[in-house]
């Protein structure tokens, strides 16, 4: 909506006040076509009343032509830009009317408001409003486009005192008054419902199990378990670990977990099936089976090592002359004190090793944690009881 001060007024250009004698003469009305705007800027040096154009018109729309109902010289030039169109600024608008050459009937200054487009993120409509005091008020006449509807603040209030008056009018008091077994029965009958009623009608637990259930079942069916994070299950609800429960009570749970025992699944995560598996089935986790490429232990044959020639050598001793005699080689007797004696030198030499064919054993040490898992939080698997 266009700012309503002398800058932004609407003018009646020199043309339009010739359009309007032309009609007078003629006994005709002032035939108003569109609403165009344009991004062109008129100095304020200019006088928009000999304006035969805009200065850059950019779009034209459908035009509604309306008086003011709170003032009867005034009438209301007025059009809706689409949310679709748009990347435009908004300094002049102006009404043109329908003749060879859509000669401009008004002009008017407009603050320069800039249209977005849907790709800028913006979805709005924008509607513009021209006010305009015709010379000859005879002339101009109310007009519609039945392809685009405006809804008043005036409008509303009109609306609202007829149905007001129209429900006044219909207003018939009903004998036949619901009773509570209507609405425990739920009741098809057409009854004048009192408001006693009515709040037994929407008390919550009411509300809960017509409403909220039968939306719940399509958000989270009865059945389905839910991470949840704490210990305490939420109202309606239970974790899951083990536990029978009342088939009779819980029909819809029943349905799922036909021996009435809702599963186990403390310490447990979920993995789809397979087409050939059993659905609810627990496994233990086991480790996949695989090897450790390229580890292997070979067997090595090193044959025979010899050492290097050197250690030519004797040996020394000494004995007691009482009991061996060096020269002889024989033990003798007598009292001839210790004697001592040297072998004979042996040479260079080497030695032979046989070392053979042989392998070591390689013993793997345990690494890990008791099972497999991954980087996970606790929760409680819950389910819904109904």
């Amino acid at each position: 909506m266009t700012v309503n001060t002398d800058r932004y007024r609407t003018y009646v250009t020199q043309t339009g006040f010739g359009l309007e004698a032309l009609a007078k003469q003629q006994s005709k009305h002032v035939d108003f076509a569109v609403l165009v705007v344009g991004d062109g800027e008129l100095p304020d040096s200019e006088n928009p009343a000999n304006q035969t154009d805009l200065i850059n018109q950019v779009h034209h729309y459908p035009i509604t032509i309306e008086k003011d109902s709170t003032n009867s010289g005034i009438w209301i030039a007025r059009a809706e830009i689409p949310a679709e169109d748009g990347d435009f600024y908004i300094r002049e608008a102006g009404v043109k009317v329908v003749n060879e050459n859509g000669d401009l009937y008004s002009y008017a200054r407009q603050p320069g408001d800039y249209k977005p487009v849907l790709e800028e993120g913006s979805a709005k409509s924008y509607t513009i409003r021209l006010k305009f005091i015709p010379g000859n008020t005879s002339v101009i006449e109310a007009k519609i486009d039945p392809s685009v509807q405006f809804v008043t603040p005036i409008d509303l209030s009109n609306a609202i005192k007829e149905q007001d008056e129209q429900n006044k009018q219909d207003y018939e008091r009903k004998d036949n008054a619901a009773i509570d077994d209507d609405i425990d029965d739920e009741s098809v009958e057409l009854k004048h419902l009192k408001l006693p009623q009515l709040w037994r009608a929407i008390a919550t637990q009411r509300l809960v199990d017509k409403l909220w259930l039968g939306l719940a079942a399509k958000i989270f069916p009865v059945g389905a378990a839910i991470p949840w994070f704490t210990d305490v299950a939420p109202e309606g609800f239970a974790i899951m670990k083990s536990q029978a429960f009342d088939t009779a009570v819980y029909p819809e749970l029943a349905k799922v977990f036909t021996d009435g025992i809702i599963p186990d699944m403390r310490g447990c995560g979920v993995i789809g099936k397979e087409n050939n598996e059993v659905i609810g089935v627990f496994e233990e986790g086991q480790v996949k089976e695989h090897g450790h490429p390229n580890s292997t232990v070979s067997s090595t044959d090193l044959g025979s090592k010899n050492t290097n020639v050197a250690g030519n050598h004797r040996h020394s001793y000494g004995i007691n002359a009482n009991h061996f005699n060096p020269s002889t080689q024989r033990p003798v007797t007598g009292n001839h004190g210790p004697q001592t004696g040297h072998t004979d030198y042996a040479g260079a030499h080497a030695h032979s090793v046989f070392i053979g064919s042989h392998a070591h054993s390689v013993m793997i040490a345990m690494f890990g944690a008791l099972k497999n898992t991954i980087n996970h939080r606790k929760v409680n698997w819950i389910v819904r009881m109904a």
